[in-house]
């Protein structure tokens, strides 16, 4: 007589397969260690080879980039230079193009990584935008219980892993894209995505996906606008112009191809090409506020301020809530040493930032701060160059274990003294930038005297301040 299996026993079956195996796999991922949620292993074995009080930087692109070698290495070689009694190895986890809620959704594993003694952050400029990887697959799951078990991390590091690699691969078979489109066109989607790769250092990923976007639509100004982009990134000249003007010859309105056009000829020097194509682009659409931009930009390359000047104030007329042309001014006026001018203009932009602060950006400053301040590891805040420290204090519920970074008036002051490129190499941000070696050294050196104010925080060497 056969014994005949009911629905409900099956389903508890397979549920009870299910459980076996997953505590069979997490006892196995203990048993012999996880390598695969791993990740940065150069800076592991560096740091267990060469040092023995560990420093974790965080942050975005000012943290991993700028001009070589980065702050966080400046800031290890200070920091051995200084106390030669103490080896210091300082780890940089900085992602370019990341936001808030990734470094924080990364934070446990990496405080897990490298057990710091001191966790060091400068976060908060992307917050305004999402990348689609953050947007799908940085949420943090406030589950203590789950975020302790390892079957659980590995199902979020192979969630990472297929997240980077989805977007990449459905253009494999852009066919398949394009039916699914049922023939309406989705340039922007490529456009976004190559501005991703581009964003995260991914040059040929980017070249890919435009390339494909060019033939999937042959007559999209904005894509051909986007290839000149690039190609002015990478300092391919002809292949910029060629790009741009074809843009312009399939949409003669496309303001964005005269904006990129008229950046290209700055970057060239061809100040007269260059003035001549973003005023162009100015009249063209008197809302576009990156042509203005642009064409500001141009003038100061020739220490033209006056009409510099002239056209951020324009520019303001069309947007008086945009900070970014308050920064410039301030920037400008400052090169001038026009100090008070160049105050007026700061406390402006930075009214206004406030008025745009993004929740987004104190929750996850909270969170991070209670996660690394409960486990007993000293955390510094430090803000970017230029800005206010008391915009970043605003941020946090109480400042207990907490120490800031003040990095204003030490970077107004160097740029008021010599140049403002002297410290940075761009001006991604309108008030700063990326930081050149000399601005990341500066950076790293006020960190340090950060650290030597507060010698009785908990987990510093004893002696900092001796040397």
């Amino acid at each position: 007589m056969s014994y005949k299996i009911s629905i409900k026993q099956k389903v508890f079956l397979i549920t009870l397969s299910l459980f076996l195996s997953v505590v069979l796999l997490e006892i196995g991922l203990r048993v012999y260690g996880f390598v695969l949620l791993s990740p940065g292993q150069s800076n592991r074995s560096s740091m267990e080879k060469d040092g023995n009080y560990r420093i974790l930087c965080l942050g975005e692109s000012t943290t991993k980039l700028g001009d070589s070698p980065s702050y966080p290495l400046q800031l290890e070689n200070i920091l051995n230079e200084k106390l030669p009694g103490t080896t210091f190895s300082v780890i940089n986890e900085g992602v370019p193009a990341t936001n808030t809620t990734a470094i924080l959704s990364n934070l446990e594993e990496n405080l897990n990584d490298y057990n710091p003694h001191v966790v060091v952050t400068m976060m908060g400029i992307n917050d305004y935008s999402d990348t689609p990887r953050q947007v799908l697959f940085s949420n943090t799951i406030d589950n203590p219980f789950l975020e302790s078990l390892r079957v659980f991390k590995l199902f979020k590091f192979l969630l990472t892993q297929v997240s980077q690699n989805f977007s990449f691969i459905i253009l494999q078979d852009h066919t398949w894209l394009y039916r699914l489109n049922k023939g309406i066109q989705n340039d922007e989607y490529f456009i976004k995505l190559a501005d991703y790769y581009i964003f995260q250092g991914e040059r040929f990923k980017a070249m890919d996906v435009l390339l494909k976007a060019v033939e999937l639509y042959p007559n999209s100004a904005q894509v051909y606008s986007e290839l000149g982009w690039y190609y002015v990134y990478q300092n391919e000249n002809n292949l910029a112009q060629k790009m741009l003007k074809k843009a312009i010859e399939l949409d003669p309105k496309t303001t964005e191809a005269y904006v990129i056009l008229g950046r290209y000829y700055r970057n060239q020097q061809d100040f007269i090409k260059a003035e001549r194509t973003l005023s162009m682009a100015v009249k063209m659409n008197r809302d576009n506020i990156e042509a203005y931009y642009e064409l500001a930009k141009s003038y100061w390359d020739q220490k033209n301020y006056a009409d510099a000047e002239k056209v951020l104030l324009e520019a303001i007329k069309v947007d008086p809530q945009d900070a970014d042309m308050y920064s410039l001014l301030a920037v400008f006026s400052l090169e001038q040493n026009k100090y008070g001018a160049a105050e007026t203009y700061f406390q402006m932009s930075k009214e206004l930032r406030l008025r745009s602060f993004n929740q987004t950006t104190k929750v996850n400053y909270n969170k991070l701060k209670d996660i690394v301040t409960k486990r007993g590891i000293q955390l510094v805040c430090v803000q970017y160059p230029m800005r206010s420290v008391n915009d970043l204090t605003l941020l946090f519920d109480n400042h207990d274990g907490v120490i800031f970074v003040d990095n204003e008036k030490i970077f107004k002051d160097a740029v008021a003294n010599s140049s403002y490129w002297e410290y940075f190499i761009d001006m991604f941000a309108t008030d700063f930038g990326h930081c050149t070696t000399k601005g990341d050294r500066l950076l790293a050196q006020n960190i340090v005297n950060a650290l030597e104010a507060s010698l009785s925080a908990p987990g510093l060497p004893a002696g900092l301040d001796t040397q």
